[in-house]
């Protein structure tokens, strides 16, 4: 599921699945929620919050249908390919993937001053990682 909110908040939390063996002993499984919050000044949408274990990141295409992570009316949206990358929970921790899309993915980790080359295969994300897809920068956040 993913949510756009107004205005971003400073909450942290962390979403707890209970799936007992049996009714003495439950097994907590506990799954990471991330958000992405444009660098863009006077964006669309504030932030997006990734709550289930992927999202699709692009454009509402007629054909395809809508994303959970449209990018449509952001500036540079022209670079967004309408099913752009994939941003997913997997292992125990958040990646990255290129779909095809024409115009890439880059990412700039945590504490660098710039982008690496554009990815061709899935990458993992760190809290704080910037990403672009296209000319649109989104911060990643684990929350």
């Amino acid at each position: 599921n993913i949510h756009t909110s107004s205005p971003p908040t400073l909450e942290t939390s962390k979403k707890a699945n209970i799936l007992p063996t049996n009714s003495a002993n439950p097994t907590v499984i506990t799954g990471t929620i991330a958000k992405l919050i444009p660098k863009q000044v006077g964006s669309p949408v504030p932030e997006f919050i990734i709550d289930s274990n992927n999202a699709l990141i692009g454009k509402f295409d007629t054909n395809i249908g809508p994303v959970e992570i449209d990018l449509d009316g952001f500036y540079g949206d022209e670079t967004v390919s309408s099913t752009h990358a994939e941003i997913y929970f997997e292992n125990n921790q958040w990646q990255i993937k290129d779909m095809g899309s024409t115009h890439g993915i880059y990412i700039k980790p945590t504490g660098k001053t710039r982008f690496g080359y554009r990815t061709n295969k899935p990458e993992v994300l760190n809290s704080g990682d910037e990403i672009a897809i296209g000319k649109i920068r989104l911060l990643f956040l684990i929350i």
